[in-house]
């Protein structure tokens, strides 16, 4: 089973929408997760969980954008 995160700032607008269609998605795949959702409401989260923007998708804690460590500092803003 797959460890799946979505990371979000607090208001983020994908919230609403995005984990259906993971879901529906990973459902048509066949794949199976746990997913879990996680509002990022400060920096030292942000730092500790490594957030680069919101959303933030992580599969067995690797973010799904690639490179995304490499472009930016992990924060809020």
């Amino acid at each position: 089973m797959s460890e799946i995160l979505i990371l979000y700032s607090p208001g983020c607008s994908s919230r609403k929408v995005l984990p259906s269609l993971l879901k529906e998605a990973l459902k048509e795949l066949g794949l199976d997760y746990a997913l879990e959702e996680i509002t990022i409401e400060t920096p030292a989260e942000a730092e500790e969980l490594r957030f680069y923007g919101s959303p933030t998708i992580k599969v067995e804690g690797q973010d799904l954008e690639p490179g995304a460590d490499q472009e930016k500092s992990p924060g809020l803003g």
